[in-house]
């Protein structure tokens, strides 16, 4: 009896952990070096170099707020 409520808490336990895609995507798209995905998947999102090394998914709204580095041009 104890083992079955055991498994039974475990499998609420990792039911309650599960997160959705999207919060568990990398914000990173590129960058020298990078292999992963090159676009954002929320919408709204915009993939924006940093520097030569790191882009990350930001918010349309914060692009103008930064005074170093631009959106990527994805062809």
């Amino acid at each position: 009896m104890q083992f079955r409520s055991l498994v039974a808490a475990l499998a609420l336990a990792t039911a309650a952990l599960a997160v959705p895609v999207d919060i568990v995507s990398t914000p990173q798209c590129g960058g020298k070096q990078w292999t992963g995905p090159t676009t954002c998947l929320k919408t709204d999102y915009v993939c924006f170099e940093f520097n030569d090394y790191y882009s990350e998914c930001i918010h349309k709204t914060q692009v103008a707020s930064w005074s170093v580095g631009k959106p990527v041009k994805n062809e």
